[in-house]
């Protein structure tokens, strides 16, 4: 599974130049420090939390910016998430029969935590006074 940078840079610049944003401005709105736009509009990769927050801001799927490995047979992972009261998000991804490796399977984990917590403190964030 590889990750599309290009394509991803793409999308922050079009976003970007629509709304008439500077790379600080966009990187501000996006939760992230006020040079993280300009470092991955110049081909850094982002780190799983930067790309949680950009997807969120670039309001996209995830998978637009991964390829996908051709199989016969298209089988989904069973994803679990379970968030224990008071404890920490816990993600756990079954993926017999998929064709992704650990490190994959490991990845996805890894993103969707991510997200979800990029969501929580957005959403904590934005809340009515």
């Amino acid at each position: 599974m590889g990750f599309d940078q290009a394509r991803l840079v793409q999308d922050i610049r079009a976003r970007r130049t629509r709304l008439g944003l500077s790379q600080r401005t966009a990187s501000k709105e996006a939760g992230l420090g006020p040079t993280t736009i300009s470092r991955v509009e110049r081909g850094s990769p982002p780190d799983v939390k930067t790309l949680a927050h950009i997807l969120l801001w670039l309001d996209l799927p995830a998978n637009r910016y991964f390829e996908q490995r051709q199989t016969s047979q298209q089988v989904t992972p069973d994803v679990i998430v379970d968030l224990p009261s008071g404890g920490q998000l816990l993600v756990e991804i079954k993926s017999a029969g998929t064709g992704l490796s650990n490190r994959e399977q490991a990845q996805l984990e890894h993103i969707i935590a991510a997200a979800f917590e990029a969501i929580t403190v957005s959403s904590v964030t934005k809340a009515p006074q």
